[in-house]
């Protein structure tokens, strides 16, 4: 005979320790790096959960008695680990490729679902012989009761962690260091698995004793421990990227001041120059000679001092630097800038991004080596973004490197520092760069969406 309240007791139990892991797995991405929206994946996990542990419910319900207790727990966990290897591998197949940290999160998830299932069992231990509550298996109501109250407590501590992290920082750090936080998280997750099972099995014929309650208590704490030093390292390393871009900005930004001081000493020599042509010109009477040498240097002097990049100072200053560059190497440059004269983005990112920039185009055109070589750019806003598209030849060598990653102008690899400091940049304003060639033109691409204007933050840090 069916039991209709065992049947809901159980379908409560299943769903109440699955559902909250549904939702903890995807809280990290957004729909912009999932391959669907993130609400549709989730409604589907859910309405599987629901027809499964439904069904799974109904069986154990005509089949449940006293003395079937074992093969009851046996069939639900079957169930269980059956569900949780389908929702792995949609979880996976959901996931863009560039994703980062994409096992690490899983795996913390997954944990903490051991890490309440063994906070639940330590209390069914110890009260399963209060004589309230129905013990039926594998969900008895006082561990209802106990998943209910233990999730409350912890998941929106569990979520709040995922969300702030959002695991932006985890593009930032190098793959190896990623791939040993991921390895030392799995071998972690199944060291703990094989020391709960264990201390499980040796107590399931009685209560726990203290002692046993307090080593799975600190079984506990030490997982937890784990992953706090693991983000603590996480954290090291994220400054330490960000102090190389810092680093990076105040190089390019060197850089370019030495090139204006340059240009300025020879703006002087220059001038002094044409004083003593202009006397000479004055003392031999010679005016119209006179004229048409002024005529002469202020045309230069307005196509040097005239050009305005962009309404941008920022930005004008920091391409003027390389467009002068571009000149001096015989290449031209075209381009399109549409901007306002201030967006929120930080000095030092800006111009490392447009900095690197430049500076492989510029490589890649004297690696081309021919008299037509031009460098086309444009930049404008588009709603709440900035787009950034910059055009330039390359060589065959360079096309070969660029099926691999981003033209760099280190010639003995494909992605140099500045490239990678280009990527940080970009994740930082969650955008996105592309990049593809046509021909002998490489083409790089990047979207930075405008960053909200934080409260107090003065002018002189920010474009």
């Amino acid at each position: 005979m069916l039991n209709c309240f065992y049947v809901l007791n159980q379908f409560v139990g299943f769903l109440i320790q699955v559902l909250p892991i549904i939702f903890l797995v995807y809280t990290p991405y957004e729909d912009s790096q999932l391959k669907m929206r993130k609400r549709e994946i989730i409604s589907i996990a859910v309405v599987f959960a629901v027809v499964v542990f439904g069904c799974t419910s109904l069986m154990l319900g005509t089949m449940y008695s006293e003395e079937d207790r074992a093969y009851a727990m046996l069939l639900g966990n079957v169930v269980f680990v059956l569900f949780g290897a389908t929702g792995t591998l949609l979880y996976f197949l959901s996931q863009k490729k560039e994703n980062a940290g994409r096992m690490l999160s899983y795996i913390i998830s997954l944990q903490y679902a051991v890490i309440v299932y063994t906070i639940v069992q330590l209390g069914v231990k110890i009260i399963e012989n209060v004589p309230f509550g129905k013990h039926w298996t594998p969900y008895s109501s006082n561990g209802i009761v106990l998943y209910a109250v233990v999730t409350a407590v912890t998941y929106p501590v569990i979520r709040y962690f995922l969300k702030k992290y959002s695991f932006g920082k985890l593009k930032r750090i190098s793959k190896n260091n990623l791939y040993i936080i991921s390895g030392c998280s799995l071998a972690l997750f199944f060291i703990y698995i094989i020391a709960l099972v264990t201390e499980m099995t040796y107590s399931v014929q009685g209560t726990m004793t203290a002692n046993e309650i307090i080593w799975m208590v600190c079984l506990i704490l030490t997982d937890i421990l784990a992953y706090v030093m693991y983000f603590i390292c996480i954290n090291v390393e994220d400054k330490n990227s960000e102090m190389q871009i810092q680093f990076a900005a105040t190089e390019l930004q060197y850089k370019a001041l030495c090139g204006k001081i340059q240009e300025e000493q020879r703006l002087r020599h220059n001038t002094r120059h044409h004083f003593r042509i202009l006397v000479t010109l004055m003392e031999n009477q010679e005016y119209a000679e006179m004229e048409k040498y002024l005529r002469t240097y202020l045309d230069d002097w307005e196509q040097y001092s005239g050009q305005n990049i962009s309404r941008n100072p920022v930005i004008n200053h920091v391409l003027e630097y390389y467009f002068k560059e571009a000149r001096q190497q015989g290449i031209q440059v075209a381009y399109e800038i549409e901007l306002k004269e201030y967006y929120p983005f930080s000095i030092s990112d800006m111009t490392v991004l447009l900095g690197n920039m430049m500076e492989n185009a510029l490589e890649a055109c004297l690696e081309y080596g021919r008299e037509d070589s031009e460098i086309h750019l444009m930049i404008r806003q588009y709603k709440k973004s900035i787009l950034i598209e910059e055009t330039n030849p390359c060589t065959e060598a360079d096309i070969a490197r660029s099926k691999k990653g981003p033209l760099s102008s280190k010639k003995d690899r494909a992605e140099g520092y500045g490239i990678t400091s280009m990527k940080m940049i970009v994740e930082k304003y969650r955008g996105n760069m592309e990049y593809w060639k046509d021909g002998n033109q490489f083409t790089i691409r990047m979207v930075l969406n405008i960053p909200q204007e934080k409260a107090g933050s003065g002018a002189g840090d920010m474009v």
